[in-house]
């Protein structure tokens, strides 16, 4: 089977993998048998919540009718999530959730904008912790208010048999939608936040390049491959069935790589 040759065949490549997101723990604190460890993710979760809170005390601190600067750029989002999700989607009734949900919106953009931040370059949702927990809150939040407005028993059978459809796709419809509600939905909220921070990190820690070198790959907090390890994974010459090369591409976890082998530049 022949591979592309666009990173494979780019001596001292290093494809990061599920250990680029693993963090030591920064501090460690034992609590009558319970340990409580703070890594850099953790770290970063508190980072995101100071920053949507400083942002709101600057905007606010002295509103104007006529909003400026921060307040400006707050309101802006705020009409956003008032617009664009609250009655688009939920309707008037929603509006009383509109802090819950500002909340969530500013909180989860800092924790994903991380990722771009220099010196950084990690998104805090890029952990399940985080994104499972805001699911699972927003389910339970969704849940109770069905259960509170309509009553278990009317919530259930408006829930799982939605009005409006012919009786006999009940028997495919019931089940579909009472394991897509009630049971996967924190799966699937939590996954999809989770899967796109994973791939746009991985993305910016491997990509192509037209330089014949690349500084190391901050995202990842680590330092470059050591020479025995580049030298471990080291492609001196691409297979013969791979055609020839004319650009380069390489990660950018890793340093310049190491000139081929006179025999191999040769060839």
């Amino acid at each position: 089977m022949t591979m592309p040759p666009t990173l494979l065949a780019r001596a001292g490549f290093r494809a990061p993998g599920t250990e680029d997101f693993q963090w030591p723990a920064i501090w460690t604190i034992h609590l009558d048998g319970f340990t409580l460890e703070i890594n850099r993710t953790a770290l970063l979760m508190i980072l995101a919540a100071v920053a949507v809170l400083v942002l709101f005390l600057i905007a606010f601190r002295r509103p104007r009718v006529v909003p400026r600067g921060a307040q400006n750029l707050v309101e802006v989002g705020v009409d956003f999530v008032r617009r664009q999700i609250i009655l688009e989607v939920i309707g008037r009734d929603g509006l009383r959730f509109l802090p819950y949900l500002t909340t969530l919106f500013f909180f989860i953009f800092f924790a994903n904008v991380l990722e771009i931040v220099p010196g950084i370059n990690f998104p805090a949702t890029s952990r399940m912790a985080l994104p499972a927990f805001l699911a699972i809150l927003s389910w339970l939040l969704f849940n109770w208010v069905g259960i509170r407005s309509q009553g278990l028993g009317r919530y259930l059978r408006n829930t799982i048999l939605p009005p409006g459809i012919p009786w006999p796709l009940y028997f495919l419809i019931a089940p579909i939608e009472f394991v897509s509600t009630l049971i996967v939905r924190p799966v699937t909220l939590s996954v999809r936040l989770l899967a796109n921070m994973i791939a746009g990190h991985l993305w910016r820690c491997c990509r192509p390049t037209s330089s014949r070198s690349s500084p190391p790959c901050t995202s990842l907090g680590r330092s470059s491959p050591s020479t025995d390890e580049r030298k471990q994974d080291q492609w001196t010459s691409p297979p013969p069935s791979w055609p020839r090369s004319t650009g380069t591409s390489t990660c950018s976890a890793t340093v310049s790589a190491p000139s081929a082998p006179a025999s191999a530049s040769g060839s």
